[in-house]
């Protein structure tokens, strides 16, 4: 048997950089050490913009690491699941085009010694493979058939709770053990923006807790969750938090404590519409501008959304984004869209100003930013994670504005 590539600790650093192209966040390099010496936390408690998404870098790290180990800790399976499918597309994304892209290029050695490792454990010798699983899309459950392979899969709450049931949308009787085996050994689960998904938290912990235990002979592999939230709430189990040097890293600092001003706007429920178009159009004031209206209920998005069309478009591009929309109909708009408020887009003088009329689908977890921000009146959780869609970067310095 061919000896395995050294790797240890010291190279996460330099792995991230590989792949992403900047250094990890001081948080990101002590959370793999921490996987390394003692395990995941159970939860990551992570304000919106610090980059959860990194801990699909930090699970497949840990995992090349435990290639050749006599007891294998990391999961071989990466499950990755939010109750967003615009989120859920975004960290497919990164799993496919920079881990995944980056394990084939392998255009450095430490990048390359994970590739190796990674592929030891696969008969097939693929270091990695990914999955995306959420509706609107064709279903592909080759996956399945390699029990053996190094896997992320990304996916809506619905697309992978019903698999580890014994059920499973599209899925052959025959295949739903299967399924219910893969994603129920062998697997960690990251949870992201758990407060949206708090009854498959509640079955993650039954089967952990209780419905694993009922096997004659367990089987000698890990299952762990991993809960990621900007608003977890508090319940008592073992957190994992920011520390003191990430809020003195330029640019993690930048994003946590910039200012976004925003008003109070009080108005009763006839004088709504008017009271948003009011907050919209200074807002639109600025070149190329772009603003999230957010509302509570999807009749409240269409008639404000027709609304502002008929005030300021064509000169303004409005669209409106809901979670009842065809899932055709999203990926269109998404396509267009997402180009133009995307984190990390290089702002134009240029562009035609937009707005992303929008419900509850737009608030948690996307990669989205924003220069100005009106919301309707939500719970102080909800509010954050809308205002975590306003300058999400720190890039406008304290120039983008809210409403409430």
């Amino acid at each position: 048997m061919n000896s395995l590539p050294d790797l240890s600790i010291d190279d996460f650093r330099s792995f991230f950089m590989a792949v992403n192209g900047h250094e990890p966040f001081p948080w990101q390099e002590r959370l793999a050490r921490q996987v390394e010496d003692t395990g995941w936390p159970a939860l990551l408690d992570l304000p919106t913009g610090a980059g959860k998404t990194a801990a699909l870098d930090v699970a497949v790290f840990a995992l090349a690491l435990d290639a050749g180990r006599p007891q294998r800790r990391a999961p071989l399976r990466i499950v990755y699941v939010v109750d967003r499918r615009t989120i859920v597309d975004q960290a497919h994304a990164r799993a496919e085009g920079a881990l995944r892209h980056a394990l084939r290029c392998a255009s450095s050695p430490v990048v390359a010694s994970v590739r190796d490792r990674l592929a030891s454990f696969s008969a097939a010798k693929n270091p990695l493979a990914t999955v995306l699983l959420r509706g609107g899309i064709a279903r592909d459950d080759s996956w399945a058939r390699t029990p053996d392979q190094p896997l992320i899969v990304v996916s809506t709450v619905d697309q992978v709770g019903s698999r580890l049931l014994f059920r499973g949308y599209g899925v052959a009787d025959s295949m739903r053990p299967v399924h219910a085996g893969l994603l129920g050994h062998d697997v960690l689960f990251l949870l992201d923006e758990v407060h949206l998904s708090n009854p498959f938290r509640e079955t993650l912990t039954a089967i952990a807790d209780r419905y694993r235990g009922w096997a004659e002979r367990s089987l000698p592999v890990p299952f762990r969750v991993v809960e990621m939230s900007a608003t977890p709430g508090s319940r008592g189990i073992e957190v994992f938090h920011l520390a003191p040097s990430d809020h003195e890293h330029p640019t993690l600092a930048r994003r946590l404590h910039v200012s976004k001003p925003a008003v109070l706007v009080e108005t009763p429920r006839r004088g709504f519409a008017n009271a948003v178009e009011a907050q919209v159009l200074p807002m639109l004031a600025g070149p190329g501008a772009t603003v999230a209206v957010v509302v509570n209920r999807v009749r409240s998005a269409r008639e404000l959304h027709a609304r502002l069309r008929g005030v300021v478009a064509p000169a303004v591009a409005v669209h409106l984004l809901t979670g009842r929309m065809r899932p055709i109909d999203r990926d269109a708009l998404e396509a267009s869209v997402v180009p133009r408020v995307k984190a990390g887009r290089q702002r134009r003088a240029d562009d035609t100003p937009i707005v992303v009329v929008a419900t509850q689908s737009i608030e948690a977890g996307a990669d989205f930013d924003f220069d100005g921000l009106v919301t309707e009146c939500a719970s102080i959780d909800a509010l954050k994670q809308r205002f975590g869609r306003l300058d999400r970067l720190g890039a406008l310095a304290g120039g983008a504005r809210g409403a409430i």
